[in-house]
């Protein structure tokens, strides 16, 4: 069939047939549109010295384009890297005849529009959620100055769901606290949750990030200033009780404190420190040793010289050293380790393998966090109360046994994760130690639950007046159950699901006021990692190379990293 066309490129206006056309006038064109490999001749199989922009007129190119874009912007290289030449010949290798996209079209086009379709996607995500949990934090550098992240957590049918908001370096007069307010409002107002905010979790910035300066307060004038003229027929209420607090409660953060609570003990001690130290070096001998190194196991991925500050770092490295045999220790390494020392090593690592179950179980997004804070302080506490002993030791327990009822024992008192363990389907309230914490747990719980529930108009209300026959019956006898105890109940009667499940599963087809009430707690953030995330991405992107960067180039980049 013939197809007359015009294009604007090309000089000749009018064809019988618009395959040959581009065949004879528009090659490139052709091979974008049928994929057709590009002629052998040495001129055209030259990569072209110019760069203008690729056109994306094919699925395709765009598919290589876009994974272009996502190599240069997640393995954190230099724009500049499109136009290097033997990157250029690996893409002519594998797609020929392609035109690759300039640094300047990458900058001004590629990834501005990245970044909005990050923002776009995470922005109908967050429509979809009734509730909102914000992680804020900061990370300040030497080299690169403060930044400011912030992160939200919610829950979109069986999943918890995470996005970065913001990752901005303040300069000038921006790390003050009203700056950061106003920053932080125009966060808000870009992904419309001013109404969604329901828990701000902060840690190294909580002294300079208040939520109530987040959050101002609503101030309304309950009186009239003219009352002669016009009248005001509202009714005059006290200014104080007109006052709207529209702050979130301001959480700390559970994984930081479960971090300080062994750094605590072990400072506390110094046979455990000097133990720990000894460890580190023979560790550091056993990485230089061919021969020792070959029977090491999980060692971590660190230098000889460098500390090892982390106690999941130090747990690895109990472990390593125990599975050593005798005979390499004995023989090969100058640092040697006493039969008490060696007990300790075994005891301590079984003590840390439970503080990195609990981690495991707080960065965990297949279940709710926030459920597992109150059920692990417990268990923390009942497997410190069993027979370990430390070879006698009588300084290490009794510290971690104190530092844990200092710093954690405050997050079984906080409302919030008495109502994530409570709506948590795997525990219920069998974390509650007696009868007494459990009648206050469903109070809690009906509470909050009558809150949400809409209240039935008073004409509705059914009339308990008797006639005069019925007089005599006693009409306090049997007061009516309320509708959230009566929705509680049906929820508590359930069999407990098990401790791998997924509690999302559970809440995810239920559309009444407690699975909101569920949805709302249990996407509550337990863990930094969001946060550390993004500043761990600006620290790789924040180089001497990359000082020519825009801050709106640097925002966009962090928003595809942090976002993808």
């Amino acid at each position: 069939m013939a197809i007359t066309a015009v294009l604007p490129s090309c000089s000749i206006k009018t064809t019988s047939n618009f395959k040959r056309h581009l065949q004879n006038n528009l090659p490139d064109y052709m091979r974008d549109y049928s994929g057709a490999p590009q002629p052998s001749s040495d001129e055209e199989a030259q990569p072209s010295s110019s760069t203008r922009p690729v056109l994306t007129r094919c699925r395709t190119t765009e598919t290589m384009v876009h994974s272009i874009v996502t190599f240069v912007v997640k393995g954190f290289h230099p724009l500049s890297f499109v136009e290097d030449e033997h990157f250029i010949n690996i893409l002519q290798v594998a797609r020929p005849g392609i035109q690759m996209p300039s640094s300047d079209f990458l900058r001004d086009v590629l990834i501005p529009q990245r970044s909005d379709d990050a923002k776009s996607e995470l922005f109908d995500l967050m429509a979809k959620a009734a509730h909102v949990c914000l992680t804020v934090d900061m990370w300040s550098s030497p080299t690169v100055g403060l930044f400011l992240g912030i992160t939200g957590h919610f829950v979109v049918g069986s999943h918890l769901k995470s996005g970065t908001l913001l990752c901005h370096r303040l300069q000038g007069q921006q790390h003050t606290p009203a700056s950061i307010g106003q920053l932080f409002g125009t966060v808000l107002e870009n992904f419309n949750i001013q109404n969604k905010v329901s828990f701000v979790v902060t840690d190294n910035a909580s002294r300079v990030i208040d939520p109530l300066c987040l959050f101002p307060r609503l101030h309304v004038d309950g009186g009239c200033e003219n009352e002669e003229s016009g009248g005001c027929d509202l009714e005059v209420v006290s200014v104080e009780e007109m006052i709207v607090d529209l702050a979130p409660e301001k959480l700390p953060c559970f994984t930081d404190a479960l971090q300080m609570v062994l750094r605590d003990a072990i400072d506390a001690d110094e046979s455990i420190k000097s133990l720990l130290d000894k460890a580190r070096e023979l560790l550091a001998f056993c990485l230089k040793s061919p021969l020792a190194k070959a029977v090491l196991n999980e060692v971590p991925k660190r230098r000889p010289e460098q500390p090892i500050p982390h106690w999941t770092d130090q747990l690895k490295m109990l472990l390593s050293i125990l599975n050593i045999p005798e005979d390499v220790l004995a023989e090969q390494c100058p640092i040697q380790l006493s039969e008490c020392e060696l007990v300790n090593i075994q005891e301590l690592g079984e003590l840390f393998a439970h503080f990195e179950e609990v981690l495991e179980r707080c960065l965990s997004k297949k279940s709710g966090a926030s459920s597992c804070v109150i059920p692990c302080v417990r268990g923390l506490r009942h497997t410190m109360e069993g027979e370990m002993d430390l070879a006698e030791n009588e300084t290490f327990l009794p510290a971690l046994r104190a530092s844990l009822e200092s710093r954690l024992a405050k997050f079984e008192e906080m409302e919030c994760f008495q109502m994530a363990a409570a709506l948590d389907p795997r525990f219920k309230l069998d974390w509650c130690n007696d009868e007494e914490e459990v009648e206050t747990v469903k109070g809690l719980l009906t509470a909050k639950l009558c809150e949400v529930l809409p209240k039935p108009p008073a004409s509705e209300a059914p009339s308990r007046k008797r006639p005069r026959l019925f007089s005599y019956m006693d009409t306090d006898r049997a007061e009516p159950i309320s509708v959230a105890t009566r929705i509680l109940a049906m929820y508590l009667c359930t069999p407990c699901l098990g401790v791998e499940s997924n509690p999302f599963e559970f809440w995810q087809d239920r559309t009444d006021k407690l699975a909101l009430l569920a949805r709302k707690y249990l996407s509550i953030p337990v863990s930094p990692v969001c946060v550390e995330k993004i500043f761990s991405a600006a620290g790789k992107l924040f180089r001497q190379e990359r000082c020519d960067y825009s801050e709106k180039t640097l925002d966009e980049i962090l928003t595809i990293v942090c976002n993808s």
